[in-house]
């Protein structure tokens, strides 16, 4: 009787183990899916602000806060993006933290920002940022 109640407790102790590694492995692998995309849609970010950054014509509308330059801006940019992603951009001083203009709720946000020193003509410093989330 003994025997029966230990092996039984063996195999409940067994499963219980099978179960909780089960879990973990499957909580490990859905969390390794979401940082592959999050690098992915930094690198496109990435390379968007390095092109945004070396045009003279999207500089000179940064430094200037050019609302119809900043559209030029969105247009260049709008091909460029995976058509699951939204964008949007903002032009702020480089002390300031330079948030989301708008809040949405449930998405997790991919940002990253280039700073925007000077042309050959003027100096006004100013940050360039690029907020991406999923449809």
């Amino acid at each position: 009787m003994r025997g029966k109640k230990a092996l039984l407790r063996i195999i409940e102790v067994v499963f219980a183990i099978l179960i909780i590694a089960g879990a973990s492995v499957y909580l490990y692998s859905q969390q390794s899916k979401n940082t592959g995309i999050g690098e992915q849609v930094y690198s496109i970010e990435e390379s968007i602000l390095r092109e945004v950054s070396s045009n003279s014509e999207f500089r000179k509308s940064i430094l200037s806060e050019d609302s119809e330059g900043i559209a030029q801006i969105n247009a260049f940019i709008e091909p460029k993006i995976p058509k699951s992603m939204n964008f949007t951009t903002k032009v702020c001083p480089p002390n300031d933290v330079c948030g989301m203009p708008f809040y949405i709720e449930g998405k997790e946000i991919y940002a990253k920002e280039t700073f925007i020193s000077a042309t050959l003509t003027a100096y006004s410093p100013k940050k360039f940022k690029i907020f991406m989330w999923a449809k």
